[in-house]
């Protein structure tokens, strides 16, 4: 009986496959959309940077003051930003923050005299009084005040908010006549830890006064506050956003596959020496890898797969081993996969084959899982984003599967037959989904085989469970 049906099988594929080859030898590419743009896998790197400083003492002198101020400002501010990806939905590999902001002034103003108000006594005297029995006090020097500000800023390390990564985002548009238009925002939550001190001593009543300003940064689950009393403000703040960014030039345009560029962003130019300049910049590089060879490389491990599940033989052999017949059965389809991928096309080509834990279909529920884990794994090793669209594909077959023919997708969890005849139609699914990709995007690659292989699948007698 099995011979019988292995004849009639190869019959049917030989002549279903005779008269696809006579149809079709070749499959021709479409006209493309004005505004079709291949996609790429893009690979780079990004890099702001927010350089600043400030370093002088200024000193002015009168008849009635002297005074003294400097300013010691640093802000270095920096990130450098690795992904892959296609434009649009690129993966941010690696992000590196690093934010330091130091700033220091002092200012100290010295009054030559001070003139002391009379005793209360004196004011109960006339003016003529007053002049005649109380001279005026003066006092040298006078009063004096001296400020000391200090801030320091830097990268928050609590665990109870986002981290730079997750900040991050890249925006790429490509347009067909190669001009590009992107964008980059980095943000980071940083810390405060600033202390001013305000002194003031009056000569007359030889006496001061201290006034403080303390503000530092609380963590999250702590609540914002400030206490104020005579003589002092504490203030606690939670972390404060600060944000790298930028947009490339109008009528920007790529060059061999190769986006790259660069751009000051903005200049703030000292007034005087020593005064506080800023230079804020931006560089980028992105080399285009071409995805095709990649998808038709998995297009075709897929394919053998969808063979390999469809061959009788296997399922019969793995029942007839006893124990278990499931382990047994995907060993058995996972070797002839691989013969079959190895002996045709695309086996030596350039590319990758997505051995990530794909998607899988839960048959109690009938719903898929792990869809963005596997997503993420796709994204990691910058991988094309139809690998992710067409093993949802496949996993929605699954879903259809269940749904209609629940009673046998649960047994297919241990009978060969029914597991494989159910791969097969989930597996074809996946496959056209690469190959109108292939078809769309692909214009080198002659498909003729692929969608006879699809064609003499489609022919086997047996259940495919639509």
């Amino acid at each position: 009986m099995n011979q019988s049906i292995q004849k009639i099988t190869g019959y049917i594929c030989l002549f279903v496959g005779a008269i696809f080859l006579i149809n079709t030898p070749v499959v021709l590419a479409q006209k493309k959309s004005p505004y079709y743009v291949k996609p790429v896998i893009w690979k780079g790197m990004i890099t702001i940077k927010r350089m600043g400083s400030a370093d002088y003492t200024r000193e002015k002198n009168t008849k009635s003051k002297k005074s003294v101020s400097s300013v010691k400002t640093s802000l270095s501010d920096e990130v450098v930003i690795t992904f892959c990806g296609e434009a649009e939905k690129f993966f941010i590999k690696d992000v590196t923050r690093i934010y330091v902001y130091n700033h220091k002034k002092t200012s100290n103003v010295q009054h030559s005299l001070a003139h002391c108000p009379l005793p209360p006594e004196a004011m109960k005297h006339n003016i003529l009084y007053r002049t005649k029995n109380y001279p005026p006090s003066v006092r040298k020097p006078g009063n004096s005040r001296e400020m000391d500000e200090t801030i320091i800023k830097t990268i928050y390390g609590g665990k109870d908010c986002a981290s730079p990564k997750e900040m991050t985002n890249i925006i790429l548009y490509v347009f067909p006549d190669g001009r590009y238009v992107l964008s980059a925002n980095s943000e980071v939550y940083t810390t405060t830890n600033q202390l001013t001190t305000d002194k003031e001593k009056h000569v007359c009543k030889n006496d001061g006064k201290t006034h403080t300003l303390d503000i530092h940064t609380c963590g999250f689950d702590e609540k914002e506050e400030t206490k104020v009393g005579e003589e002092f403000i504490s203030s606690k703040i939670h972390p404060r956003i600060v944000s790298l960014a930028f947009m490339s030039p109008e009528n920007s345009y790529m060059e061999n596959n190769v986006i790259k560029g660069s751009m000051k962003i903005s200049e703030n130019k000292p007034k005087f020496d020593g005064d506080y300049k800023e230079n804020y910049t931006a560089s980028w590089e992105f080399n285009a890898k071409d995805p095709c060879p990649i998808v038709y490389k998995n297009i075709m491990y897929d394919l053998a797969l969808a063979e390999a599940f469809a061959d009788i033989e296997l399922m019969e052999l793995a029942n007839s081993m006893g124990g278990d017949s499931m382990k047994v059965y995907k060993d058995l389809v996972d070797q002839k996969a691989n013969d079959i991928y190895k002996s045709g096309p695309g086996a030596g080509s350039e590319g990758d084959i997505d051995s990530s834990a794909r998607m899988s279909t839960y048959p109690p529920d009938c719903v898929i899982l792990h869809k963005d884990e596997y997503k993420n794994q796709l994204a990691k090793k910058c991988l094309p984003y139809i690998l992710y669209k067409a093993s949802l594909a496949h996993e929605e077959k699954h879903v259809d599967q269940c749904q209609k023919y629940h009673k046998e997708f649960l047994q297919g969890r241990k009978d060969p037959e029914i597991r494989g005849m159910m791969e097969v139609g989930a597996y074809l699914k996946g496959i056209k989904k690469l190959f109108y990709w292939l078809k769309e995007n692909c214009d080198d690659y002659d498909l003729a085989d692929v969608k006879l292989r699809i064609k003499n699948i489609e022919a086997l007698p047996i259940k495919q469970y639509e």
